[in-house]
């Protein structure tokens, strides 16, 4: 594996421990307080951008052939670590898991993977 196929794995797992981070933050800090009055926006956009990271891995790997099981595993990966990230919030003072902050997260993934395959074909026309 060279290094860019090394850093397409990376920088998704690298974003999975931001999200963590930014989950582990208790609800009733200031920052906290503002940030929710967008939180399902931004759970869309954080995972917007998770499933497009997720998606330039999974898309461009070599060893998997099969669309269908690309596709499968982004939103494996995705949705699951979305409902990890949910359930961590509920052990985390004044958060708690939400069914509506899964929604969103599950819908960025989506977002996020349609981008993605969006911008492939826009720059790489004949080989989409």
């Amino acid at each position: 594996m060279n290094n860019s196929k090394y850093l397409r794995f990376l920088v998704p797992i690298a974003y999975m421990l931001v999200i963590f981070i930014g989950s582990s933050f208790p609800g009733n800090s200031q920052v906290m307080k503002e940030i929710f009055l967008y939180d399902k926006l931004l759970h869309l956009l954080e995972y917007s951008v998770f499933g497009f990271l997720i998606s330039w891995a999974v898309l461009r790997a070599d060893h998997l052939t099969h669309l269908g099981r690309k596709i499968g595993l982004i939103l494996l990966i995705g949705w699951g670590y979305g409902a990890l990230d949910e359930i961590h919030q509920h052990f985390v003072p004044a958060r708690s898991m939400d069914i509506h902050d899964f929604a969103a997260d599950a819908i960025g993934i989506i977002l996020g993977l349609g981008i993605y395959i969006l911008l492939m074909k826009k720059l790489h026309p004949k080989s989409a």
